[in-house]
Order: C-alpha cells, then structure tokens, then sequence
C-alpha cells in the first residue's frame, strides 16, 4: 500500500488498493514511500547524483555528474520494454486493479538505436541533418517498443479491459541553426510546444466519456475511467471564453469600447497587438476541483516586451495604473461568473466574444492532435471550443492555439 498523501490522484487509487508500479530511470527518481514497487535504478549513486544534480543545473556539478552516470549504468525503462519475458517473469500482474507509469528516455539523446532498437554506434552530432536522421531512428524505435509492449501485455491479460496512453513531454527540440533551445525561436517553440505525441486506448466501459484529446485532462480522465471518479469537466472549458470577456470588459473599462479584438480562445489584442494573455490550469486540494486563472494584462510599458509585437494600456489611457486595473478586473471577473452560474447562461459570452473576434470568417491554423488544420473560423460552441469550416466538413478544436 501507498503512504498517505494530499495528492488528490494517489489517494483515490489508494482507496482502490491499487498495485501502483513505477517504471524509470533517474530523470524522475522513484519515491519508493508513494508506489507499491520501483523498478529503476539500482545503482544508488547515481541515483543521488542525479537527483542532486537537477538541482544544480545550471553548475559545473551537473556536467560532472553527467559524465559519472556513464560508469554506473542503471536499469532503464527502455531497456524493461524491449525485454517483455523477464519483465512479466519478475513482476507477476495477478489482480484486475494495476496501475504502470512507465518512463522511456528515448528517443532522448544518445541516438544509439536503430529503427528496429538494435543498439549502434551513437554518432557525435555535427549537423543538424545528422542528429534529425538519428532521432527519427529512436523515435520510431521508442514508439514501436510501446506498442509492441501494450501488445504483449493485453495478451496476457485477455479478460481484463486495459486503458493505454502514451504521452510525449514535449516536440522536437532541436534549431535548425545552432541545434540549441532558442527563447526567441517563435518557430523552434511552436514545434517544441504544440508537436507533443499523445494516443491512448480505451476500454469499452470508458467510451462514452468526454475524450482527453491532450495532455491537460489525461489524469481525470484516467480517474472517471478507471476508478468511475465522476470528475466532471464539461463545463470548464467556457471558462476559458468567459476569462477572455472579463478582460474584455475590464480593458474596455479603462479604454473604452471598440478598440479591442479576441483571439481564440482568450488572447485580448489591441491594435494587432498582443495586450493580455490568460492561463487557466486545474488543482485538486482535498477532494475539490479548483480552476486557476492567471491574467496577464500589459498595463505600462516594460523593456522586457518588443513593442512590434505588445501592447499596453498607457498607450492609450496614460493614467492608469496596475491597482485602478486589478480593482476592474476583480469587480468584472466577480459579476462574470454570477452571470455564467456554471454554464446555465453561457451564450451571454459567446455572443459577447464572437462580437469582439478579429477572425470569423478568417483562413487560420489551428493545431488538433499535433496535425495542423487550416480552415475558415466559423463559430465556437457551446462548450467554447472552436469550429472550423475545411472544405465541406467541420473540425472542431477544443484545445491548441491559432497561429496565423
């Protein structure tokens, strides 16, 4: 059994006495008090290494311990997926209630496998042609190794209904020019951020529910799936279309009206120029579901903003100040979501919001499971999500973010 936690998801499958295995390796050190068995590293200085070793990332400590994990290999996830017989023969799945986090490495550096995971010479990395050429290597090695291992795994366990996902963390992550991370690469960060792997399978029983669709719901999905948790979260994706009417509104305040335009879903820009973002993001604290939303309006100029780009309510209202905007904001977000009432009166801000877009009827680019669709902005629904006109069909999106 678990120890006990306030981590909302470990105490519902601790309640379900569930057989949790952790899979890995020392990027994300087992915590052997929170899971009924670790399979990883069982070299332990290198498991102090690297744990200390992330909270030096930036010090010649971690280019040391780098250099020292060489000689202390260490079981790796990888290494238990393309070996299915021993994996199954030392740990025996004899019940119906197993949950398996497993953490592959690949197709992170080195390169050292072939399509088919046969290990190679891993080359230095000179161009970028060389180490796209090798990551693609990996990457299919890692994604074929996954399957074949959920594969062998139903085999086993043919009267059990089983939920598969696999998640990547992030995209590609290599510059075309310096091969390093560029903050100022808008491009480099579309691939990085919006190109994440993302595919489950799902029983029969969990068919009916809302689908997941990316990473953001994949744990609450897991909950209503598996342990029948009943986590609702249809509504909540309106918030994000009322967050961006709230600045509207309190924008419009300071400003006055007819100056502003939204983008989908709750991006406020002022004369093409970003002037708000807004982040929205789910916690669980004691068995309740709690939304946290982050607004984040450039009230004055900042050296830290291109101005090509931003802009800020002093351009236009020279007197206002960061106390005079968050009173507003406080006061509209408050009336908002009395109005909203959990969804009851929901078109008020989807008419407010299709009235304030610069897009409708617009080609755009939109991202849905990492594929890139263009089509004519239509309309959103009544969950908020966005409807895109491609030729004689409709696409929906309900996540990812226009980007052009």
């Amino acid at each position: 059994m678990m120890s006990k936690t306030n981590n909302y998801f470990y105490r519902i499958i601790d309640k379900m006495n569930t057989n949790f295995v952790w899979i890995g390796n020392y990027w994300g050190p087992c915590v052997p008090n929170l899971y009924t068995t670790c399979l990883t590293d069982e070299n332990k200085l290198s498991f102090y290494l690297a744990k200390v070793s992330r909270m030096y990332d930036d010090s010649i400590f971690r280019y040391f311990s780098i250099y020292y994990f060489k000689k202390f290999p260490f079981r790796d996830s990888y290494e238990l997926l393309t070996n299915y017989d021993n994996f199954f023969k030392s740990y025996k799945i004899n019940n119906n209630n197993n949950l398996l986090f497993i953490h592959m490495m690949k197709p992170h550096p080195p390169y050292d496998r072939d399509k088919n995971c046969f290990k190679i010479d891993a080359p230095k990395y000179q161009s970028y042609k060389i180490r796209k050429k090798y990551y693609s290597y990996n990457y299919e090695c890692a994604l074929q190794s996954s399957l074949k291992w959920s594969n062998e795994f139903i085999k086993k366990n043919e009267n059990n209904e089983n939920l598969f996902i696999i998640l990547g963390d992030h995209g590609w992550n290599f510059n075309p020019k310096n091969l390093e991370f560029e903050e100022d690469d808008t491009n480099f960060l579309q691939d990085r951020l919006n190109n994440v792997f993302f595919a489950y399978k799902a029983p029969k029983r969990c068919q009916n529910l809302i689908s997941p669709d990316t990473h953001v719901n994949v744990m609450r999905y897991v909950l209503n799936c598996i342990y029948d948790a009943k986590l609702d979260y249809s509504h909540v994706s309106q918030l994000s279309i009322l967050s961006a009417v709230v600045a509207a509104k309190t924008i419009e305040d300071i400003i006055g009206k007819n100056k502003i335009q939204l983008k989908w879903p709750n991006d406020v820009f002022l004369d093409e120029k970003k002037l708000c973002g807004i982040l929205l993001e789910s916690v669980f604290i004691e068995d309740k579901f709690y939304l946290i939303v982050g607004f984040g309006i450039n009230v004055r100029y900042t050296h830290d903003k291109n101005e090509a780009f931003f802009s800020y309510l002093q351009e236009v209202q020279k007197n206002v100040t960061v106390e005079e905007c968050l009173n507003k904001l406080i006061i509209n977000f408050n009336k908002m979501i009395n109005i909203w009432n959990y969804g009851e009166s929901f078109t008020y801000f989807k008419d407010y919001w299709l009235m304030l877009t610069r897009d409708h009827g617009r080609v755009i680019k939109a991202k849905k499971k990492n594929i890139t669709i263009e089509g004519v902005f239509e309309n959103i629904d009544d969950k908020g999500n966005l409807i895109l006109r491609v030729g004689s069909k409709k696409e929906i999106i309900d996540t990812g973010e226009i980007f052009s």
